[in-house]
């Protein structure tokens, strides 16, 4: 009996609260890659709206000369993207 009132609690946990629970930035709502969006303007980087261009386009760091943004890749790692 009592191994099943365990059983029972274990299972309502993860049904009811997920590992991570990710929210999408509002800019990065309407983005395809809502997930990359979202760890590239909450460590650094920036959405690039073109003139005459459909969609906008996010960018994970300010200059391409500089090295890979460590922390828009491990939001990512985190959020179950893997590389």
């Amino acid at each position: 009996m009592h191994a099943r009132i365990v059983l029972l609690a274990a299972l309502a946990c993860i049904v009811v609260s997920p590992a991570s629970a990710f929210t999408v930035a509002p800019e990065c709502a309407k983005m395809k890659d809502k997930l990359g969006c979202t760890c590239a303007v909450q460590n650094g980087g920036f959405i690039r709206y073109k003139p005459g261009a459909k969609n906008p386009t996010w960018y994970s760091k300010r200059r391409t000369t500089d090295p890979p943004n460590a922390a828009f890749v491990q939001c990512q790692i985190s959020n179950g993207r893997r590389g």
